[in-house]
């Protein structure tokens, strides 16, 4: 695979980001690279850093992502590319990632904030993914995150990134040696490609470069030079065998999925995805409604109301996280701790489609509180933000006047009946089939 990375210039502009990343495209496709990275928030240019970076605004952003995406399938090529982008939950800085067809496969947020970047609006995302392009898996850390959290490198690597993706700024430094000693180690650490990239500036402190996964400096920009650094990689090389060596169990708590996963925190919900280690609270939860639950979901087996159930439960949940094809949440009650029910995205979809389809239960005890509606909301934007989906389904029966209300107040619209469609303790009913679409529409998901 032949990669590049994009020393482009600090934009002035919005549009002159956009310009710089056009040029670099052209130039990347001439040079054959199956993928190019630029720097962080490329658009339209990262806040505090000793800049001038204008207003942001949503739609212009969203139309800058749009002209790269259809860039990058008019020269087949995929791209990262690094922008602002706001969403409910706030300003996050983030890196799209289109295929070379046209795809855009979805964004990843920086989930960790640098400490001087919390005074610029800046939010923490949170969530962290696997891209594919071309068959190689890839993983992105931004930033800040790569040089102080290790544990996001690492993460990538054990789920069978070939190559971490690093688009940064960094300026001038009093330990210089600490930054490319940094991407050696993150190289090193997990036996995979790390590719850094920077912005050409006169105060650059470090140029743009791809580390081999036996450490060796593979390819380098030219420090302050706007410049294309092209490196052919083997990803077969990428064996990742440090990173997956890691015993999770001799560290404190359940590290099977990188801690306690994604988190979405709203006033009266907390979404967090469930590891193995809930599986305790969630078969209180579902013992607690033992007779309210089955209503809607239909009589369960008995050995689903045990512990090791609820385990299986978790665990067949989270393969189907590590291939793209499920989310299984908790909702938390914010101010106690307290598993009051699940959310879960399903039956994703790739390819044409980018859909799923969205089920939720809530503790009976806390039914018209407006949590659910919260629990929804939350879970749709996470849908169409970092995952980068295009079409939410929902079905609920035709007497369920609350779930009706929930999915309306969280933007689905009603478009038919599906009949006689799921079998509920042994009658075949009708539901009512909702849908949501990306507000975005044919722009970045």
């Amino acid at each position: 695979m032949r990669i590049g990375l994009a020393q482009t210039r600090f934009p002035g502009s919005l549009q002159d980001g956009l310009a710089a990343v056009h040029d670099m495209l052209e130039k990347a496709a001439e040079a054959g690279c199956s993928i190019v990275c630029f720097p962080e928030a490329v658009l339209p240019g990262l806040r505090g850093v000793g800049y001038e970076v204008e207003a942001y605004d949503h739609n212009a952003v969203a139309a800058a992502v749009e002209a790269v995406r259809a860039a990058a399938e008019r020269l087949g090529i995929a791209v990262i590319l690094p922008s602002e982008w706001e969403d409910e939950l706030g300003l996050h800085l983030v890196a799209f990632v289109i295929s070379g067809k046209g795809e855009l496969l979805g964004y990843q947020t920086k989930n960790q904030i640098d400490p001087d970047e919390e005074g610029f609006g800046y939010m923490p995302g949170s969530g962290r993914r696997i891209f594919e392009i071309d068959g190689v898996k890839l993983g992105i850390v931004i930033c800040h995150e790569g040089w102080r959290y290790p544990e996001t490198v690492r993460w990538a690597a054990r789920e069978g990134a070939a190559v971490v993706f690093h688009p940064q700024y960094t300026g001038p430094s009093p330990y210089p040696e600490f930054y490319g000693g940094a991407l050696q180690c993150r190289s090193l650490e997990n036996e995979i490609y790390f590719a850094s990239v920077n912005y050409a500036t006169q105060e650059q402190g470090l140029s743009s470069q791809v580390i081999s996964p036996d450490g060796r400096r593979l390819c380098e920009a030219k420090l302050h030079a706007e410049e294309l650094a092209v490196c052919e990689i083997d990803p077969l090389l990428a064996v990742g065998r440090l990173a997956k060596r890691l015993r999770p169990e001799v560290l404190a708590g359940d590290l099977l999925s990188a801690g306690d996963g994604t988190r979405l925190l709203g006033e009266r919900v907390l979404l967090r995805e469930l590891q193995l280690k809930d599986a305790g609270t969630l078969l209180e939860l579902e013992e607690a409604n033992r007779e309210f639950f089955p209503l809607f979901t239909g009589t369960r087996r008995e050995d689903f109301y045990t512990l090791e159930g609820q385990r299986n439960r978790i665990g067949d949940h989270l393969r189907k996280k590590s291939r793209d094809e499920a989310y299984f949440f908790g909702i938390f009650d914010p101010s106690s701790g307290d598993l009051i029910g699940t959310i879960t995205l399903m039956e994703v979809l790739r390819g044409a489609l980018q859909s799923c389809f969205i089920g939720y239960m809530l503790d009976g005890a806390h039914n018209g509180q407006g949590r659910m509606s919260e629990a929804v909301r939350l879970m749709v934007a996470y849908a169409f933000g970092p995952l980068g989906l295009h079409r939410i389904e929902a079905g609920v029966m035709p007497h369920n006047a609350g779930s009706i209300r929930v999915l309306e107040k969280a933007g689905f619209v009603r478009e038919g009946l599906a009949r006689k469609n799921v079998n509920i303790n042994g009658q075949w009913q009708d539901h009512l089939v909702f849908a949501a679409l990306n507000p975005n529409g044919e722009g970045p998901n």
